[in-house]
């Protein structure tokens, strides 16, 4: 039974991955599992924990695949509901990771570092409503060697982002210009391109756990402290707006985005406890 369970959850990172602005590290910290994953990864506990780790990353790359169409169809067709409901789920882990973060007395090292992740995510919506140069740039379209590289180093860079609760891989992939290349290989199964992007995010991966497990295990408070941050600073970067319709007043669809929020956050809230 907890097999299945930790499936489903795979398949709600794999789907929070798909989205730009939603993070899937936050997915795992709101389902309880980012802990276990990084205690599961260590070389010595690898072993017996490898069929959770099987079963989650299955749900996750059923969540890409199978989800990545109708995702982006809903964000397209009723943007509101849907980042009303992922604003929900962030708010509702809030208590729980806070009180992760929290110290007695509190230390202002730690306060310090929840704000300058707050500012890092407001300012790197900023380069996002920006539109930076850099996004659409690539270096040789195609399939030649620099552009496969390119692939594998923008997919390193989404994947540490992604271990990473409040910062969506998928919004680094849209900045570095790799996004739509990622989604239409995954809605045709493009080998050539995928390929580079997996060894790009195994990559990515050995390198964030890594460094995220060693914080854990030496600085957990300023550790979750930075997570809260990030998490809270995610809220603004994936705010779109007031649920009102083009006459200022609240419509159906303003009323079914602000019931999405209250049922996910208490759905959260209650994952958390």
């Amino acid at each position: 039974m907890n097999r299945i369970k930790d499936f489903f959850i795979g398949i709600v990172i794999g789907v929070a991955n798909v989205i730009p602005g939603v993070s899937g590290g936050t997915m795992m910290v709101i389902l309880g599992v980012y802990d276990p994953i990084l205690q599961a990864l260590d070389r010595r506990k690898i072993r017996d924990q490898l069929p959770f780790l099987v079963v989650l990353a299955a749900g996750t790359l059923a969540g890409i695949l199978l989800f990545s169409r109708g995702i982006t169809f809903l964000i397209a067709t009723y943007p509101l509901p849907v980042y009303y409901a992922f604003i929900g789920l962030v708010l509702g882990s809030v208590p729980a990771i806070y009180r992760r973060a929290r110290t007695k007395p509190m230390r202002l090292t730690n306060i310090a570092i929840f704000l300058l992740a707050t500012v890092c995510m407001i300012v790197i919506d900023g380069l996002d409503e920006g539109q930076v140069a850099f996004s659409t740039a690539t270096p040789v379209s195609g399939s030649g060697l620099p552009f496969l590289a390119w692939l594998v180093v923008i997919s390193a860079v989404a994947a540490i982002a992604m271990i990473l609760p409040g910062i969506s891989g998928s919004l680094v992939l849209l900045l570095l210009g790799g996004y739509e290349i990622v989604m239409q290989a995954l809605s045709i199964f493009d080998l050539k391109i995928l390929l580079p992007v997996l060894l790009g995010i195994f990559l990515g991966l050995f390198i964030g756990l890594r460094s995220v497990k060693s914080m854990l295990s030496h600085y957990p408070n300023a550790l979750y402290s930075g997570i809260l941050g990030l998490i809270i600073g995610s809220v603004y970067a994936i705010w779109p707006g007031l649920p009102t319709d083009a006459t200022g007043s609240i419509g159906v669809m303003g009323i079914v985005s602000l019931f999405l929020l209250i049922v996910s956050a208490a759905a959260a809230w209650r994952f958390s406890k």
